[in-house]
């Protein structure tokens, strides 16, 4: 096959969320961690990320409490332009540059939050900031469920970053894009998450897939079966949607279906990703990228 699959072809599906607050340790949470939990509980959550800003929260209770729930450490660093970082566990080092931080923390999910989210287009990770910075990051943030509630969404903010994502794709740069609420209060609540294929649930296993490209981001839309053979990749939804594939930052092929079926030998791009959406329920693969 003339592109690199990020996708295993076996395994479990599990439902996960990388970047979110509490009100313990992030002022502008406003939810406590143990109500927070049992609201993802109820939509079986497998593996959640408590990323409060500058602070690693200590998480031994609530693993205690929900033990059939892996609970990731983390932080949003966020005396910057701002980046999330998670892993099982993680050590300190918020006293260091961000820099300094990230090549510490190579074994971890690394990647940049919200990189546009002004949506008069405000700098805020400047493209060649991105660029500069790629080699400490598994990806950006493609969507940003905080960003999308109306509150936010009044007061200037968009939650939607595939535009800078295919920017950085169409320049070379391999990057995944992942989708989270970015929770903070309850109407962040079930608005972004990664479906993330694994061969055991375990801490390990989530974070070498979400930095392998083995998941798919969400706002809703769910994926249910990819098939990629030597030169075909064959992808059927749950339910009919518009799907787009996309290479080279434009659009290869467009139909609204619920299974669609790509034949790889026919298309040379530097990447290729498949993406679809129905009403404002969105679902986003992980790029293939040409080999070399």
């Amino acid at each position: 096959m003339p592109y690199l699959n990020p996708y295993k072809s076996s395994g479990t599906w599990i439902r996960c969320n990388f970047h979110g607050h509490c009100s313990e340790h992030s002022t502008c949470g406003k939810v406590p961690l143990t109500e927070k939990t049992k609201k993802y509980n109820n939509i079986n959550t497998a593996c959640l990320a408590i990323t409060d800003h500058n602070c690693i929260t200590d998480l031994s209770e609530i693993r205690k409490e929900f033990p059939h729930i892996i609970f990731l450490e983390g932080f949003e660093y966020s005396s910057g332009p701002n980046f999330v970082v998670c892993n099982e566990k993680i050590p300190s080092v918020l006293h260091l540059p961000p820099k300094e931080i990230l090549s510490s923390l190579k074994q971890a999910l690394r990647f940049v939050c919200h990189p546009s989210p002004f949506a008069n287009g405000q700098e805020y990770w400047s493209l060649t900031s991105l660029k500069e910075m790629n080699q400490y990051f598994d990806g950006i943030e493609i969507y940003n469920g905080h960003y999308g509630i109306s509150r936010m969404r009044e007061t200037g903010y968009t939650p939607d970053y595939r535009k800078t994502w295919d920017i950085l794709l169409s320049d070379g740069y391999h990057i995944w894009g992942y989708a989270n609420d970015d929770f903070h209060e309850d109407d962040d609540f079930n608005n972004a998450f990664n479906m993330v294929l694994v061969d055991a649930i375990t801490p390990a296993n989530i974070i070498k897939a979400a930095k392998n490209g083995s998941f798919y981001a969400s706002t809703g839309l769910f994926l249910k079966k990819l098939i990629v053979s030597e030169n075909t990749c064959f992808i059927e939804l749950c339910e009919k949607a518009k799907g787009k594939l996309i290479g080279g930052g434009r659009v290869i092929n467009e139909q609204e279906s619920a299974t669609f079926k790509f034949d790889l030998q026919k298309i040379n791009e530097p990447y290729l990703r498949f993406e679809a959406q129905k009403d404002s329920r969105l679902l986003c693969l992980q790029p293939f990228f040409w080999l070399t």
